[in-house]
């Protein structure tokens, strides 16, 4: 079976033929290639706007944060702001406390570097192995704290939180 995505995306509510913006298409970088060569193949191609997943090896932090004035720039030559994409395998609602501590800095690093590209969304994926979806109640409990300590970060950085749903696991839209 197919797994499919979900974002987060807020719409006017107008009849379709009023809409003010047309729909734009954007693309998500493979952190296996170097992400400035990956936003040049993407303006190249056309794509309005990157999802810019920022993850390991070649998309981590620590190496964003070494170009990161040349990476502004370059999101700057897309006709949209990049959305920031943290990595699924972030482990924020861990039953086990230090890794999830560990978890949400990763997230604050994430966060602080989505205000200094000057990105304002950013997208986390609820923590969902798929053992974990016999413990229902837990899981909710500790993926409901995870993201209300991650929308707190947002409203400190004035950024959009949005939680991407899983096929496993914990989902917003589909309860365990």
């Amino acid at each position: 079976m197919k797994s499919t995505s979900y974002m987060l995306v807020r719409f006017n509510y107008q009849p379709y033929t009023k809409l003010i913006m047309p729909p734009k298409l954007g693309f998500m970088n493979n952190p296996l290639n170097k992400v400035l060569n990956e936003i040049e193949k993407g303006l190249r191609i056309g794509f309005d706007y990157i999802e810019l997943t920022v993850e390991w090896p070649l998309a981590s932090v620590e190496i964003l944060e070494e170009n990161k004035t040349e990476l502004r720039n370059s999101l700057a030559s897309f006709n949209r702001p990049p959305l920031i994409h943290a990595p699924w395998y972030l482990e924020i609602a861990s039953p086990y406390e230090d890794v999830r501590i560990g978890a949400l800095r990763e997230a604050k690093k994430i966060m602080k570097l989505t205000k200094e590209i000057e990105a304002s969304l950013v997208a986390f994926h609820p923590f969902s192995p798929k053992w974990f979806s016999v413990l229902k109640e837990d899981a909710k409990k500790l993926n409901l704290e995870a993201f209300i300590r991650l929308v707190e970060l947002g409203k400190e950085n004035n950024m959009i939180v949005c939680i991407e749903n899983t096929d496993t696991g914990f989902s917003p839209l589909y309860p365990p």
